[in-house]
């Protein structure tokens, strides 16, 4: 099946509608298999690790996901741009605005936990009032960090909002003229890299800026994916191997931490860009290996199609799994037992989320069923058309 940047041909990029029971579910399963595989590298990458082994995670896994929503995204000029804004606010601000409460609160909560653990519990009502008031801030700010307040991981769907909104805008202003779009990527880009560790303005613009480019190169590229998937295994098995090799090069060149969540990155702009790229071809070619391994398509597809959840929800869950297991000395086995019980009890989390509060994690019912409409699912029409 071809990627093609036509609103024609773009409509059949996937199909994932729930509209009766007897409509037939066709997915493409690498995107599925990339998302599963993504969210899984968020997970570990949370984890108490350290060293090249995180540097090497960090340098790739985030921009994955902004690439991977520029391969899924739709342009169609005849929408009106006050409406894709509204869909943006469905399917990215308000999980944006569920998740970062999620977070907060239980951050707090577990805070409190702790000090009624060490015998250190005070209750100060004032001092709560205060905190929700800075965590009230922070939210509207869209910024982690704001006020001594962490968002967690919400700072992705905000950015990602950002992203697909400002891009939008430019695909109609410039007519979806590639080269225009493409030149507003890198200057973007730099200006991300000139506000260095400094993410001083809301939203989580700053990160966006440097992340608006992988989407256009997902944009850019999502009609040409057919030559790669059709290739032999062995060649699919090279690239890999050579870009994890050029992925984990660069990691150890950049000489720090991508840290978009603080807009923290290296100095070494190459290294950061190459490693970037050579980290997301790597992640595409084992995506698209692991999808032909047909038996274990209905777990990726379900955690690829859940990606968005699982990001939101994942951090209670974790730090739970490293308390309880905090008597286990060999970080190693800690990280494996946290890692595989993260990713187990997030699956009842998004069946309910799913079933009961849809329209907090970005999708919607139609009829008793639900239909995702989140930015890693594109909902378009059944076709049976095969594009070579």
């Amino acid at each position: 099946m071809l990627y093609n940047r036509n609103p024609e041909l773009s409509e059949i990029i996937v199909s994932d509608t729930y509209a009766n029971k007897s409509s037939k579910y066709n997915r493409i399963l690498w995107i599925d298999a990339f998302k599963a595989i993504g969210i899984n590298l968020v997970i570990i990458g949370h984890l108490p690790i350290s060293g090249n082994f995180y540097n090497f995670i960090f340098i790739f896994h985030m921009y994955a996901f902004f690439f991977i929503a520029g391969v899924v995204s739709k342009y169609n000029k005849e929408t009106k741009y006050k409406d894709v804004i509204l869909k943006n606010i469905e399917q990215l601000y308000i999980p944006y605005i569920t998740f970062a409460l999620v977070w907060i609160i239980f951050n707090r909560l577990w805070h409190m936990f702790g000090l009624l653990y060490t015998g250190q519990l005070s209750s100060n009502l004032n001092d709560e009032i205060m905190y929700f008031g800075k965590a009230l801030i922070a939210v509207l700010f869209g910024t982690d960090s704001v006020l001594g307040v962490h968002i967690g991981p919400a700072w992705f769907l905000i950015a990602l909002f950002v992203v697909k909104t400002i891009y939008s805008f430019f695909q109609r202003v410039f007519n979806d003229n590639i080269i225009l779009l493409g030149s507003i990527a890198v200057l973007l880009f730099l200006c991300g890299y000139i506000l260095n560790n400094k993410n001083i303005l809301p939203f989580s613009i700053v990160p966006a800026m440097t992340s608006f480019l992988f989407y256009f190169l997902g944009d850019l590229l999502k009609a040409h994916f057919s030559p790669f998937i059709k290739m032999k295994m062995k060649y699919k098995f090279l690239i890999f191997i050579l870009c994890i090799l050029t992925c984990i090069s660069c990691s150890v060149w950049a000489g720090s931490t991508v840290l978009l969540i603080q807009n923290s990155l290296p100095e070494n702009i190459f290294a950061v860009l190459i490693g970037a790229i050579s980290g997301i071809v790597a992640l595409i070619t084992i995506s698209v290996l692991c999808s032909e391994i047909y038996c274990f398509k209905k777990i990726y597809s379900f955690i690829g199609q859940n990606s968005l959840i699982i990001m939101g929800i994942h951090s209670p869950i974790r730090v739970i799994m490293l308390f309880v297991l905090s008597k286990i000395n060999i970080t190693m086995v800690q990280n494996f037992i946290t890692w595989a019980f993260t990713l187990l009890l997030s699956i009842p989390v998004c069946i309910f989320l799913n079933r009961k509060l849809p329209v907090l994690v970005g999708k919607k019912k139609i009829g008793s069923k639900c239909q995702t409409i989140a930015f890693d699912v594109c909902n378009v029409k059944h076709s049976n058309t095969n594009l070579q």
